[in-house]
């Protein structure tokens, strides 16, 4: 009876809030978020009567209700859904009924004088005493409502940070992360396409400087000669990509190429991109 009883009310509750607001709303939503998914675990955990009492089975199913919500939001924080009133529905309501399944599953396989049955009575009867255990039941009860309506709080009032960074990549002449410049003459110039994705939450300014060999390099952007590619200003969000030549300035072997990037003046970088290439002498 127990389990039809949440099964009804998830499914009473959970398109409930879509067509209430206020006060109402809270008081739905802390009833199918603080009760419903705990006590379909802890049913689904201890199938017989003489595992928890009920006073226990009560405070444990208001305890695990705050642990699975927790779980569910952070799972959904990191969604496309994310944290919002139809995704926590959907998903705690199907939570709550997989785990019903489960738990019937499991008390058909308990003897039958051994499995939990919920004994509706008339009339409230408050014990005249309370117990060491039926006072730590009902305090970690008040504490529990109080974390999990915390946690919801916080969790719909405080909207995730969007990670800020630019991307910076250097590409073969054909546009691959392949077949890069690595053996040179002298006076010949190497080919590669610089890319810039920004994503620092709103617009940037961009120059790249070549080196080798810890000297800067003369480049040549679409057959002008430069000392430095930029200012480049690119809107958030969006990628700029060019094609860029530079020449070395004597010979040598192993000879460190880096792409230094530079945001708003900045360094962007303390280990840029980089390639090694070999220099022949002109013949």
């Amino acid at each position: 009876m127990d389990l039809i009883i949440v099964l009804a009310l998830t499914l009473a509750a959970a398109p409930l809030p879509y067509f209430t607001s206020g006060p109402l709303r809270i008081a739905l939503g802390l009833v199918f978020l603080l009760f419903l998914p705990g006590y379909a675990l802890a049913a689904a955990l201890f199938p017989r009567k003489l595992d928890l009492g009920g006073i226990e089975r009560v405070g444990l199913s208001v305890g695990l209700s705050v642990a699975v919500v927790a779980v569910v939001g952070l799972a959904l924080d990191y969604t496309p859904w994310g944290i919002q009133l139809s995704s926590i529905v959907v998903a705690t309501a199907a939570f709550i009924v997989v785990t019903l399944m489960v738990a019937a599953y499991r008390r058909r396989r308990v003897l039958q004088d051994e499995r939990f049955r919920l004994r509706l009575r008339l009339g409230l009867a408050l014990p005249a005493r309370w117990t060491g255990p039926s006072r730590v039941a009902a305090a970690s009860l008040a504490l529990s409502a109080l974390l999990v309506v915390a946690a919801l709080v916080y969790l719909v009032a405080t909207p995730k940070a969007e990670e800020a960074f630019t991307e910076f990549y250097v590409l073969g002449p054909e546009g691959l992360a392949a077949d890069y410049p690595v053996e040179l003459t002298l006076g010949e110039q190497a080919t590669v396409v610089l890319g810039i994705a920004n994503h620092e939450q709103g617009d940037a300014t961009y120059v790249v400087q070549v080196t080798i060999g810890g000297d800067e390099a003369m480049l040549t952007l679409d057959g002008e000669e430069l000392d430095e590619l930029g200012p480049v200003a690119i809107p958030n969000d969006a990628v700029w990509e060019s094609e860029l030549a530079f020449s070395p300035s004597e010979p040598g072997a192993d000879q460190k190429v880096e792409f230094v990037l530079y945001r708003d003046g900045e360094l962007c970088f303390e280990n840029p991109p980089h390639l090694w290439i070999d220099v022949k002498g002109a013949e």
